[in-house]
């Protein structure tokens, strides 16, 4: 059985994930979506893992939490658009995005999402539920043509 999940601000779909129940971190990432998660880039840290914490503004390893995860040169070249799915204070999941799979407009909307607070809605995964879909508090509704 799939698990899906539409990610929308202001109403609209920006993202969907989907996945099958029966992978070893379906647990996690369902628990964490359901859970209001937070969802910040973490795109210049290298070093993010999965139960870092996220603390006044910084990354922490979960076996330091004393010294912050440092950046690396923002003008470096980016290989991947990343951010830290987090609850709390833990992140509980990280969604890479290869930049040489994607737009640069595609990035740009990915970002701008990612970074607007969005909500997470359970969403049947046998449904074309995708970008673009619109969401009233109760029901997803497919793009208008015209």
């Amino acid at each position: 059985m799939n698990k899906g999940y539409a990610f929308i601000v202001e109403n609209d779909v920006f993202y969907t994930m989907f996945f099958p129940e029966s992978i070893s971190i379906a647990n996690r990432w369902i628990a964490g979506l359901t859970s209001s998660p937070n969802f910040v880039e973490c795109s210049l840290y290298p070093e993010i893992c999965v139960g870092a914490v996220r603390r006044n503004n910084n990354f922490y390893l979960p076996t330091d939490l004393n010294s912050p995860l440092l950046e690396i040169d923002p003008s470096a070249p980016q290989y991947a658009f990343k951010v830290a799915a987090i609850v709390g204070e833990e992140v509980f999941g990280l969604i890479t995005f290869p930049i040489e799979d994607f737009t640069s407009e595609m990035i740009d909307y990915l970002r701008a999402g990612f970074s607007s607070s969005p909500i997470v809605i359970e969403c049947s995964s046998e449904t074309s539920i995708n970008t673009g879909w619109t969401w009233d508090g109760l029901n997803f509704y497919p793009p208008q043509e015209g």
